[in-house]
This record gives C-alpha cells, sequence and structure tokens, in this order.
C-alpha cells in the first residue's frame, strides 16, 4: 500500500495567513495529513473535534510560553498505526533484547508513546509544562481571548502603517498580506505583520538596517527571508529565474544582497503576542514615523533614467547606502563614509547606526 501525504502550515510563516484547518481527505483516501500549528497556536484556539482535522497536529509549548523548550504531536487514533511502521527502535520503546547468539526484540505496545518515546524523557520540562499552563490561563484565562486581544492590536498596527508617509503622499511601508485576509478578523489573519521599510523615492530600504535600528531603540522583530522561500518568491516577485541569477550575484540566506533590481530580498516582521500592549504599537508607529518618514525630499535622490545601470539610493536619517546593481547582475554595495546633512534627533546623535561592510 502506498500513502501518500499533504502538509500544511495552519498559520503562514511569512505573513501568518490563517489556512483552512480542514485538510483531512476524504473517507478511505489513502493520504494522511499533517497541520504544523506552531504559529497558530501562540495566540489562537485550535480546534480538532471535527471531522475534517488532520490526522496529525504539531505545537510548540516553546513558542506559546517561551519555557519549556519542548513540544506536542497530536495523533487522530485512526492514524496512528502509520508510526508504528518505523523500522528501528530506541531505548525505552521495547521490552525485550536479544543480542547474543540471535537479534530479537519485542516492541512495547501498550500505548502509541510507549512505541515512540525513545531514550530519556525530558522530564524536567514536563513538569514545567503543567506549571506553564496553569500561569498562562490564570493571567490570560482562555487562547480565545488572547486571539481577539492580539486581532485588536494587529488592525491597529496595520492601519497605522497603511497610513504612514512621506510629506511627498508616498508610502513609507509596503505591508504583504493576502487579499482575502483581513487585520482585525482572527479567522483570516495572524497577529504579525510582514513588510518593507520605503525612502521617499518607494525603494526599499535593507531590511537588515530597520532591524538593527529597531533593536538600538529597544524594539525587537525578525528581518529576513524568514525561514520562507515560497513567500519571498510570492510576495517579493521573484521568479526561479531571477532568483538563481540573484545566487550567482551572490545572494544567500544568511548573506543576503539587501535589494535587486529595485526589490527587496527580504521584509521586516513585527509579531504580537498575549502580553503585548496598545502602547507597543504606539511605540512601533512612532519609532517608524521619527526615523523614516521624511520630511523633504533631497533633489539628489532622484534617479537618472539615462543612467546605464540601475541604481538605488537607500536614505536614512543616520547614513544614506548606495546600491548598485549592473547589467550583469552583479550587485555591488558602497557605504558612503560620511553622514548626510539630514537633521538627526539627539536620539540618533546619541546612538549612531552602526553599519558594517
Amino acid at each position: 500500500m502506498v500513502c501518500k501525504g499533504a502538509f500544511s502550515p495552519y498559520a503562514s510563516h511569512f505573513a501568518k495567513l490563517l489556512r483552512p484547518a480542514k485538510l483531512r481527505s476524504k473517507k478511505g483516501a489513502k493520504i494522511y495529513t499533517l497541520l504544523d500549528a506552531a504559529a497558530l497556536a501562540t495566540t489562537c484556539p485550535i480546534d480538532l473535534s471535527d471531522e475534517g482535522a488532520p490526522d496529525f497536529t504539531c505545537v510548540s509549548f516553546y513558542k506559546i510560553f517561551g519555557f519549556p523548550n519542548i513540544g506536542a504531536l497530536i495523533v487522530r487514533k485512526e492514524a496512528g498505526h502509520m508510526l508504528q511502521q518505523r523500522k528501528y527502535f530506541g531505548g525505552g520503546t521495547v521490552d525485550m533484547i536479544i543480542a547474543l547468539d540471535d537479534t530479537w526484540h519485542a516492541k512495547r505496545d501498550s500505548s502509541l508513546h510507549d512505541e515512540l518515546e525513545d531514550g530519556t524523557l525530558p522530564f524536567h520540562s514536563i513538569f514545567a509544562l503543567g506549571h506553564a499552563l496553569d500561569v498562562h490561563q490564570q493571567l490570560f484565562e482562555s487562547m480565545s481571548r488572547i486571539s481577539t486581544h492580539t486581532a485588536y492590536l494587529a488592525k491597529q498596527l496595520f492601519n497605522g502603517m497603511s497610513t504612514l508617509t512621506h510629506s511627498n503622499g508616498l508610502p513609507a511601508c509596503r505591508i504583504y498580506k493576502d487579499p482575502e485576509a483581513m487585520y482585525g478578523d482572527p479567522k483570516t489573519q495572524g497577529a504579525t505583520i510582514a513588510f518593507n521599510v520605503l525612502d521617499s523615492v518607494g525603494t526599499p530600504i535593507p531590511f537588515t538596517e530597520v532591524e538593527k535600528l529597531a533593536n538600538i531603540n529597544g524594539i525587537y522583530i525578525r528581518a529576513g527571508g524568514l525561514c520562507n522561500p515560497g513567500g519571498v518568491a510570492n510576495f517579493l516577485g521573484f521568479d526561479a529565474s531571477e532568483m538563481r541569477a540573484a545566487f550567482a550575484a551572490g545572494h544567500r540566506c544568511s548573506r543576503p544582497l539587501m535589494v535587486i533590481q529595485g526589490r527587496a530580498t527580504g521584509v521586516v516582521r513585527v509579531s504580537l503576542g498575549a502580553m503585548s500592549t496598545l502602547s507597543d504599537v504606539n511605540t512601533f508607529l512612532a519609532f517608524l514615523k521619527n526615523n523614516y518618514a521624511v520630511e523633504t525630499v533631497s533633489p539628489g535622490l532622484q534617479r537618472s533614467s539615462k543612467s546605464s545601470v540601475a541604481e538605488s539610493v537607500i536614505m536614512h536619517k543616520t547614513a544614506t547606502h548606495t546600491i548598485t546593481i549592473t547589467a550583469s547582475g552583479k550587485a555591488k554595495r558602497h557605504w558612503m563614509k560620511t553622514l548626510t546633512n539630514l537633521i538627526r534627533t539627539k536620539k540618533d546623535v546619541d546612538n549612531p547606526l552602526r553599519v558594517s561592510a
């Protein structure tokens, strides 16, 4: 018998679009489904009582509570036999082993988890998990309440970022979301926002620059491809040939080229959780406005249509960086050693942006 499998994340790692939960195949089909609910479970309740629920669901307690560092695999009883077909075993999953003169072993079969729990269990973490569950419920009452709370915060942040513009009217942020997803509706959109910051001529500011400056200001966000090559290709508009060309030009996940042909190669992502507050949202909006919303546009930032190369000037209040992409696809990054004459706040002076070549 050949059994096929289908895998789907409930919440996209890129923009956290919530996907349909009914992944289970029609009755009798030789297909089993696995649902990655690690991101979903942090802010949303999970209901697996429906017959259309997946056969296997994995969650991360670390992502929900911060500690302990363990997760769980939830198995539909009807699909449990699929995990009993492995050809190997480890200590703790057998009742008897013959190793001399013959090779034989008797598997433990009183329950499914007895057959799968190889070696010594992380019992300290298991003890801690009970306390984590109790404290979490005391603090937040229910996952439904957390879902409502984070959906409200995400909507406020989305609305604020959507209306943030430069003085010339161009948007300061480009937000990536599915057309069907609606911020404020936890059934279609999770509590994360993936975006790029744009300068006053619409060029993406390197996502690592935004992350560094946010960290200096006590704001911790994630930047890059987010371990989601499909999301990068889809939302940022790169086809397979362009991705290969970017690789040939030196782009790597661990050492990315920030902008290629005027397009960012990664994003900035803000994630909200149970302990996030409206003050956090307002702080981040103020950070974006104070550092990236340009009041005036310098004539020197205008692009020349006669240039033989595609050149983008990425402007920041503390420095200007030039990224040049030649016709051959090679990208060169030149860091200017002098600061621009833009007005700088006292915080900028006290905490200058540290940039490495």
